[in-house]
Formats: structure tokens, sequence, C-alpha cells
């Protein structure tokens, strides 16, 4: 296919601050198709170095194929890279874009600028238009360098593919290509040669495609904010913020978060996960604690939960210790059952949320546990479930004593000691080398599940005790 012209008058005369407003459109279009080969030639030259990937896991290989197959060399990558391209060409045109409008705006008038002072004091620079092209190669690969990673790092290559043309996934995508923006040269003529770094962590994968560029940006934001609030006690950290998001290079792709339900409650899910360091929230736990967060933020946009997440970088750490064991349980718990102890109080203040939480999990060990024991529905295997659960979940809330502190109703903390009762029997008895089985059957003998099920009065950790003395061993 024949390439478009490219009038290098226009862009050295764009360069020398002459506006030739009427033709610049085409002419960058011109440029930018002109520039695709140089693209593909870029990126074997970007692509040298293995991938940064720890050893992928099966889940990885099942759901994100493409992505751990570019990941296996610098070849893989090249290829996938290649093929990504040709197959989306408008994700090339868009970093190509971002490059032809900024070289064009900027750093050429730098590059020749640097090239007449250097034949003005004499140095050698070789043929002044080879040095202008040596240098627009340069700043093009770091270009091409910072796309690459910025679309292969993270298992985020297999979610390209699936976002369909005209979609707000592509928006998204297209959003934060042309925000790409790599640091000026700082030597225009010097042979820089610029590397992809991708990075690829299981454990920073996200639901929402583009989300560690999104919240890189948004972490740089939130330093630069800190350091401006400090230097004026006038102003406060959120118009700091809304300062720097007006200007921000994501403020686009930002946009389209907020524009758009579906992106907006992705991102929220991985700000629980990613900004919050619940990574391994999911299910229940993750709705909550997402329902629970969004109840804080003045207001539903990636600045309202930015702006909470700088301001309370623990709010959900409470959640996090108590409420992650309970993934164990089954049946499966439910967002409704955790929530339960927060309604009336959501967004209130943040210091609830420690209680309210002990509260949850302290409610639903001991309802798990009469169900458990229920004749018509008991199993060995729900009984292990929940001493399992109980065991942690104990361990990370801590002692009657502190529960208290925690928990101010007689009635939780009286469960709360019966629960920590059996978890320390269970243990007392399994370090006699009896099996899991017989552990779970002597510590729930039909004595002690009489006495959980007592109709008449709530047992006591006492009766528990006295029940489990009574037991052979």
């Amino acid at each position: 296919q024949k390439q478009p012209k490219i009038d290098i008058h226009w862009w050295l005369a764009k360069a020398c601050g002459i506006d030739d407003s009427s033709d610049s459109s085409a002419s960058i279009q011109a440029l930018a198709s002109g520039f695709r080969p140089l693209f593909k030639q870029l990126i074997n030259d970007v692509c040298t170095g293995r991938p940064n990937a720890p050893m992928m896991v099966p889940r990885a290989l099942s759901l994100y194929p493409r992505s751990v197959n570019a990941y296996k060399s610098a070849q893989e990558l090249r290829k996938s890279a290649h093929e990504l391209f040709s197959r989306r060409p408008e994700f090339m045109d868009a970093a190509i874009g971002k490059f032809v409008s900024r070289w064009s705006r900027t750093e050429l008038h730098r590059v020749l600028d640097v090239i007449s002072s250097a034949i003005r004091s004499g140095q050698p620079v070789g043929s002044f238009l080879r040095s202008i092209g040596s240098a627009m190669q340069c700043h093009l690969q770091a270009t091409v360098a910072e796309v690459i990673s910025k679309l292969f790092s993270h298992f985020t290559l297999d979610k390209l593919y699936h976002a369909h043309a005209g979609s707000w996934q592509e928006h998204l995508i297209l959003s934060v290509i042309q925000a790409v923006s790599p640091p000026p040269l700082r030597d225009p003529l010097a042979h820089l040669q610029a590397k992809a770094e991708v990075y690829g962590n299981m454990n920073l994968v996200s639901d929402l495609v583009m989300f560690h560029a999104v919240s890189e940006n948004l972490k740089q934001i939130g330093e630069t904010a800190r350091q401006k609030a400090a230097r004026s006690n006038k102003v406060p950290l959120s118009v700091c913020v809304n300062q720097l998001l007006s200007k921000s290079i994501m403020k686009n792709a930002i946009s389209v978060i907020d524009n758009n339900p579906e992106a907006f409650q992705l991102f929220a899910s991985d700000a629980v996960r990613r900004l919050f360091s619940l990574q391994k929230a999911q299910g229940a736990v993750l709705d909550a604690s997402k329902e629970l967060m969004l109840s804080f933020c003045p207001k539903h946009t990636v600045e309202g939960i930015f702006l909470l997440y700088l301001e309370n970088p623990d709010l959900l750490r409470a959640i996090n210790a108590q409420w992650m064991p309970l993934l164990q349980l089954e049946p499966a718990v439910t967002k409704e059952e955790l929530l339960d102890p927060f309604r009336g109080s959501f967004g209130s203040s943040h210091m609830e949320i420690p209680s309210a939480s002990a509260r949850s999990g302290i409610n639903l060990l001991w309802t798990r546990l009469l169900a458990a024991l229920d004749s018509n529905h008991s199993s060995p295997q729900a009984l292990e479930s929940w001493l399992s659960c109980a065991k942690i979940f104990v361990s990370r809330l801590g002692s009657k004593w502190k529960v208290a502190k925690l928990v101010a109703e007689g009635t939780l903390l009286h469960q709360y000691e019966i629960i920590t009762t059996l978890v320390q029997c269970h243990a007392s008895v399994s370090s006699k080398s009896k099996s899991t089985e017989e552990s779970v059957a002597t510590i729930l003998s039909p004595r002690v599940v009489d006495v959980l099920n007592h109709k008449h009065a709530d047992p006591s950790a006492l009766d528990v005790l006295a029940a489990l003395a009574a037991i052979p061993h």
C-alpha cells in the first residue's frame, strides 16, 4: 500500500513558529500514516529483554493465555506486539498521533535550538537533517517502548482483544495510549536506546482494563498533592488533588471511567484490592467492601475514591483482618450478612468499621455454628470448615478483653467466648495426634451439641467447658 506523502516543510515551519493551520490537520494525518513502518521496526528494537514475569500459575494460563505466551521471551513479546498492532491498527495510530502532536508542538523546536547552538559554538553535529532525524527516531522509540509497557504489563493483553470497536473499553485504551508521554530527551543529539519494561504480576491483575496505568498516574498526583498541601496550610488536600487532576495526562481516561457505570464499578472493585490492599478479596467480601467504601465517598467518581484513599488509606484494614477468613465458610457468606451490622451507619464514621466488622464476623460464625450442629444438616465437613475459619478469625481478632473494646453487646461477647473455647479445645485435642475427623467428633460430641443447642437459656463458655470435661479422652 502506497504511503501518504509527508510534507517536511510544514513540520519545519511549525517548529519555527510559522502557523499554517489550514493544512495542519491533513499534515498530521499524513505524518501519522507515514510513520507506521518505522513504528513496526522500532517494536523489534524496544522488545529486546525478557518480560519480568514470575513463574506462571495454572490460573494465569487458563485466564490470560496471550499474556502468558508474550511473557515467555523477548521474541514472543515482539511477535505478540506485531500481532496486536496488526489486528488493532487504531492503537498504533493513536500512539503515532500523540508522538506527532508532541514532536510538532515542543520537541522539534527544542532539537532545532540545540543543533543551532552546537553549530554556533563550533561543535561537530554532522548533517542538520540527519541530526533531526536521529533525535526524532529516539523520541518515537521512547514512545513505542512506553506504549508497549502500558499495553502488555500485568496480563492486560488479553483484555485488549476483547475491547470491541466503539466500546467504552476501546475509548479507555485509546485515552491511555494518547496520554503516553515519555520524558524529554536529555541530550537530543545523543543516540539513546529506549527499552520496553514489561511486568507480569498476578497480584496486580485488574478487572478494569488499563487500571494499572490510571492508578500509577493517580499515585503520582497524590504525592504531588501532599507536598503542595504541606507547603500551604491554607490549601486543603482535596483542592490540590482536584487542581492536579484537571491538568492530568489521564483526565480523558478518567472521564471515560466516570461516565460509564460499568467501568466505574470495575474501577471501584480494583480500588478495594489494589489501593486499599484487600488483594485476595472476592465474592461477597469484595462486594461488601466496595459498597462500604463507596458509602464513605463524598462523590462516586474516580476522584472521590482516590481522595478517600489519600485521607484514609487504612479504611478497610479491619475488614481485611476480620472478613477474609469468612471466605472459607460453607455455604458461602452473602454481602447482606456481612453488611447487616453496618446498616443505618453507612458513611457516618470510618472509626465504626472495626467494631461493625467484628460484630459481623462473630454473628456469622455463631449462626453458622448452630446451623452446622443442626441434626438435620450436620456433617463433619461443615464442622471442620467452621473450625478452620474460626481459628483464623479468633487469632486475628484477639482475646475477649480486646474484643470487649470493639463489641459492647454482652450477647456477642458471650458468643465469642464460646467460639474461642471451641477453637482452643480443638487445638488441644488435635495436638494429641488425633486425626482431624476424630478431633471434630470429640469436641463437638452430642453432649456439647446439646449444650450449644439448649433451648431455654444461652449456653455459656463454662457450660461448654463442663461438657468437654465430661468427654472421655
